[in-house]
């Protein structure tokens, strides 16, 4: 018994069972978690590793070296990449997919306990930290107020901190911006130069005299004491009164050589936040979190926190990920809703009959909330891409209802009963819906064998599809025969019968092609010709859409060694100029000091733009760019590169790249490299539409070198390391102990006061004591001169690397800009020892490229194997694979005419376009061949056949390409992803199908013809 008997033999069980679907399909849907992306687990670690007061090229030495060779040795590192600038360094692991982070992250962390015995002694415990990309923070709030900057940092950091940090599913909060608080002991030289003591003398006393120690316990009677010698200091007076040398009865007192400050950490950044002082708090969830609910807890509990706030403290939100996710994902839920609307209302034209179009229409519903309950068990969120792959296959769920309903109805002409109308109607079209179902899904099938960050991001559209159109199968053979046959019987004549005339026509024009085949097919081919080779050198491409969340960040740079007021006063003026040219601003934060993600300098800064959202402005942010441009051109002696920021999808692809255009110089010679480096920079300029070209490296960071002459230091019974540790004392200053008040506790830090550390002669006036207590000036066994280093030193696969960044202003595709570039790049001569080495979005294009066409020539094999299994011919599915190319004529055009450029979503089109395009070409040709086989002629078959098919045909073919007209229009949050994905599958459907009417017919009828004349002239000859 078939399954279509069963459901129409069983018809309470049937309903019973869809009904428990549709209960259990929407309890799943309740579940399913919100997110943007699927969870993802990005194969890399970084490592973290301060070292204060050090220069970028200690940074390297010291710290990077010694990290980058004890990790290379890891199994599956795919790549070892740094950055050393000052006082950080970072090592970034980048593993191969696959790979257990997890278990990669313990190696990582025993390779570094082995390496820690080989970094400075002042270095900090390095840092480790797994990439996740949902560990993104959710939401970034600012607290501002009239108070002072140590105040706001206090309260952001004990208090609200500690309540954000309470909410469910938040892992973390980090705070920018503020001051913290800090004890100073700063030293007047002369006084300790008179009192005979050095630095590192007061740095010890400090030290000794704050302590707590466990006493033990004393027994005094029936008593038990536990003894707590408290020799901590108990408030900042105390320090004043600290003895450091007791000579004869004269005392030495901390207040005689140095003034104790209550002040702040000293900070080389400054912040502002909507351009007052003010505080940032980025919050992550933890992983795996579900981000819109964790967002929402979040806000939920706010009005507690400002409640808890001092008067005129104000906690606001500047930006929540959530409202894009929301936005985006309701967008993708309209599409879908409005296109399954467009497929009902096609239904309803084709069959003009409202009980007909019903019975089609409960299978997209259907469909849907059985998927859901795949999606729960799969653990698949609600996101970008399995929404997307509901939305875009929302038109295709009906295909294989339309095609039973129709051919089902037809055997309700004849004298049947409903139930074996039914029966005989589904099993006939049976084995042909179930082989255009596995042709849409094999195309999905090579997904497999796309490696990287766009096999797995698409895994999940792929797997929503897959597991709709299953669901959508097995209720067009289960649900729709067995509600046909409580069907009453259709009429014949009246409206119903509407298309007939249609079918009629396509007869006429189908006999008028039969009898000029080959006339046909040579204009077939010759405009699959023409179309291909005029249009497509005109589309351009690029990796992935450039979606609008908008937000924009703005990097400057001024001269190397520029103080940082003069950095500030520019990112303020930048400030007033966005303020009075951009109305759609919603937040602003400026970071002098710093670049966005950490290094820099004193001479460079950031701006972090927040616009309105997409509806809610009238111009794109491509176009609020282009004005911030021309403005800050004018900003005199300033650097300043302007760039939207990418989506999380191209962030991830680019592995921490920030510009579009990068170029690779490999080599150890950083002169050798940065020369070649500037003959790239000159070069690509000279290319349209490329700007803010740059290196990331500048070697004109002005560095005092101390030169230390270790003879005369030995023979003084002083070594490197006494050197080394006096002078950043003096210079940079050195915790000698911690202050505790409170609960809280404050470092304590020991320098020269600022008027001893000004000048550069200053260096030569450090003293150290000799272990005879003799005082010895530094510049008795060194010597100092200035130069110029690099703000940071890059590296990958442990070789110094020089980077050349540019942006892209105009409207010319990357892929066109890209070529041109390497095209003049490639005549460029590369010194010995120096390589050159495309890399971000131009390197993660090449790999997409060639795993999508790897995919693709699978699918098309995999469709082939398919429909030769169901019509056990090798003839047949060649005849019907035929018309992909012709679809392809619909995908240029449309591509062509809606200025779309071929990009990962378009390439998934065209794979997805190859299951899709063939389904009405099995349909037919499957009827064509049971009607030879009842005893039609060769041509009658091909005409009745054809013209009997035509209404599913067209039927389908509107369904699921319109049903795809709302997502293709691009409108808003987030749907340009998916807009060019569903243009392709748009035109080269209706394109597509078009040609499977005429072209097909036509060469499955020259085919066979030529087949039985050979046939025949073998039964003469036998």
């Amino acid at each position: 018994m078939s399954l279509s008997s069963g459901a129409v033999k069983r018809p309470i069980t049937t309903l019973m069972f869809f009904i428990a679907v549709v209960i259990m399909g929407y309890i799943s849907y309740t579940r399913l978690a919100i997110d943007q992306l699927p969870d993802i687990t990005f194969p890399a670690v970084s490592i973290n590793t301060m070292y204060k007061g050090a220069a970028p090229a200690e940074i390297e030495k010291l710290i990077t070296e010694p990290i980058e060779k004890a990790v290379s040795t890891i199994s599956n590192v795919k790549e070892v990449r740094s950055k050393s600038s000052e006082d950080i360094s970072t090592v970034t692991v980048d593993f191969a997919w696959g790979t257990d982070i997890d278990q990669a992250a313990n190696d990582v962390r025993d390779k570094i306990g082995q390496a820690k015995r080989f970094l400075p002694e002042g270095a900090e415990e390095p840092f480790l930290r797994k990439f996740d990309p949902g560990d993104q923070p959710i939401l970034y709030m600012s607290l501002t107020g009239p108070q002072n900057p140590v105040f706001l940092r206090e309260i952001a950091d004990n208090q609200v901190r500690y309540q954000l940090e309470q909410v469910e599913g938040v892992a973390a909060v980090d705070i920018w911006g503020g001051l913290q608080r800090e004890i100073h002991v700063e030293l007047e030289r002369v006084r300790l130069e008179a009192a005979g003591l050095s630095v590192d003398d007061v740095v010890r006393t400090l030290s000794q005299e704050n302590l707590s120690l466990a006493g033990g316990h004393l027994e005094a009677g029936r008593t038990d004491y536990i003894v707590r010698p408290m020799g901590e200091f108990n408030n900042i007076k105390e320090l004043e009164g600290i003895v450091l040398r007791s000579n004869h009865g004269k005392r030495v007192y901390l207040k005689d050589v140095a003034t104790v400050k209550d002040a702040y950490k000293d900070t080389r950044t400054r912040t502002r936040v909507n351009r007052g002082q003010g505080v940032i708090l980025a919050i992550r969830k933890q992983s795996g979190g579900n981000t819109v609910q964790v967002a929402e807890q979040v806000l939920a509990g706010l009005p507690a926190i400002r409640k808890d706030l001092g008067q005129g403290m104000v906690l606001d939100v500047m930006f929540n990920r959530a409202d894009f996710i929301t936005k985006s994902i309701s967008q993708v839920k309209q599409t879908a809703l409005l296109g399954g609307l467009i497929a009902v209302v096609i239904i309803f034209i084709f069959l003009f009959d409202i009980g007909s179009t019903l019975i089609i229409a409960v299978n997209i519903p259907i469909a849907i909330l059985a998927t859901f309950i795949l999606l729960y068990n799969k653990e698949i969120s609600l996101n970008w891409m399995s929404l997307g792959g509901l939305a875009l296959g929302i038109g295709m769920l009906v295909d294989n209802s339309v095609v039973v309903l129709e051919n089902i109805f037809r055997h309700r002409k004849t004298e049947e009963n409903a139930r074996e109308a039914s029966i005989k109607g589904s099993n006939e079209v049976g084995m042909a819906i179930v082989a255009s179902t596995l042709t849409t899904l094999c195309v999905f099938v090579p997904i497999i064998f796309v490696k990287g960050m766009v096999g797995i991001v698409f895994t999940e559209f792929a797997l929503t599809i897959a597991f709709s159109l299953l669901a959508s199968l097995f209720v067009a053979l289960t649900l729709i025969p067995m509600l046909a046959s409580r069907f009453k019987k259709r009429k014949t004549g009246g409206r119903q019968e509407w298309f007939l005339p249609v079918e009629e026509v396509y007869k006429k024009f189908l006999n008028r092609a039969l009898g000029n085949k080959l006339l046909v097919i040579i204009v077939s081919v010759a405009i699959l010709i023409g179309v291909t080779k005029t249009f497509i050198p005109r589309i351009g491409t690029e990796l992935l859409p450039s979606v609008d969340e908008g937000m924009m960040y703005s990097f400057v740079e001024m001269p190397v060694g520029t103080r940082i007021g003069i950095t500030d006063s520019v990112l303020n003026t930048m400030e007033e100029t966005i303020v009075e040219n951009v109305p759609e601003v919603r937040a602003l934060f400026a970071r002098s000091g710093l670049m966005w993600m950490g290094g820099g300098g004193t001479h460079s800064g950031f701006l972090w733009i927040k616009l309105a959202g997409r509806s809610e402005r009238e111009r794109p942010l491509k176009q609020v760019m282009d004005t911030l441009r021309r403005k800050f051109s004018l900003i005199p002696d300033a650097k300043i590169r302007l760039i939207e920021r990418p989506s999380d999808v191209s962030r991830m692809l680019g592995r921490g790249r920030q510009q579009r255009v990068e170029i690779d110089v490999i080599g150890y010679d950083l002169k050798e490299s940065e020369k070649l480096a500037n003959k790239l920079i000159g070069t690509i300029q000279k290319v349209d539409d490329v700007a803010f070209a740059r290196l990331n490296i500048d070697n004109n960071r002005p560095e005092m070198k101390i030169y230390i002459d270790r003879t005369k230091a030995g023979s003084m019974g002083f070594n490197a390391s006494q050197i080394v540790n006096a002078v950043k004392t003096s210079v940079e200053g050195t915790v000698a102990t911690r202050y505790r008040e409170g609960g809280n506790e404050y470092d304590i830090l020991v320098r020269l006061r600022e008027e001893d550390r000004q000048r550069t002669e200053d260096l030569g006036h450090i003293f150290l004591t000799t272990p005879s207590g003799k005082r010895v000036a530094l510049r008795n066994m060194a010597t100092y001169k200035p130069d110029l280093g690099p703000v940071e030193i890059n590296r990958r696969g442990q070789q110094r690397v020089i980077t050349v960044q540019a942006g892209l202003s105009g409207d010319r595709d990357f892929g066109g800009v890209m070529t041109e570039i390497e095209g003049k790049v490639s005549k460029i001569e590369v010194p010995k020892g120096v390589s050159l080495k495309f890399a971000g979005e131009r390197e993660e294009q090449k790999k997409a490229n060639r795993y999508l066409l790897l995919a693709a020539v699978l699918a098309v094999m995999l469709v082939y194997m398919v429909m030769a299994s169901l019509f056990e011919s090798l003839i047949n599915p060649f005849v019907i694979m035929l018309s992909i190319p012709f679809a392809i004529i619909g995908v240029v055009l449309i591509l062509f005419l809606t200025h779309t450029n071929f990009s990962v979503p378009t390439y998934m089109g065209v794979i997805m376009l190859g299951g899709i395009v063939v389904n009405n070409g099995i349909v037919m040709v499957d009827y064509i061949n049971r009607l030879r086989k009842s005893g039609m002629s060769l041509e009658e078959a091909v005409i009745t056949g054809a013209s009997r098919r035509l209404r599913p045909i067209l039927i389908t073919s509107f369904t699921t390409s319109l049903a795809l007209l709302p997502m293709s229009l691009g409108l808003g949050e987030g749907a340009v992803m998916w807009s060019p994905l569903a243009r392709v599958v748009l035109g080269g459907l209706l394109v597509g199908s078009l040609f499977t009417l005429f072209f097909v017919p036509t060469l499955y009828t020259s085919i066979e013809g030529l087949l039985l004349k050979r046939r025949a002239r073998r039964e003469a000859r036998a």
